[in-house]
């Protein structure tokens, strides 16, 4: 089986983030006799609130991986 990592910066992506990954595993679970996937999102200082809305995520997603920058 095939792995897809997708790896997307968040910043100032707090009302799109969910949105965004939630289509993706959407899409890639359709396929999911194919593929193997992880979603490793990062928060790149960003002044907004991503950082919890992605931290949410990642606790009821496995394979949503959560990486916090200490600055931009």
């Amino acid at each position: 089986m095939k792995k897809i990592s997708f790896v997307i910066p968040c910043y100032g992506s707090e009302k799109t983030i969910e949105f965004v990954i939630n289509e993706i595993v959407e899409v890639v679970e359709e396929k999911a006799n194919e593929y193997d996937y992880e979603i490793i999102a990062i928060n790149d200082c960003s002044p907004d609130n991503v950082l919890s809305v992605l931290i949410r995520l990642a606790n009821s997603n496995k394979k949503i991986k959560v990486i916090d920058f200490a600055k931009n």
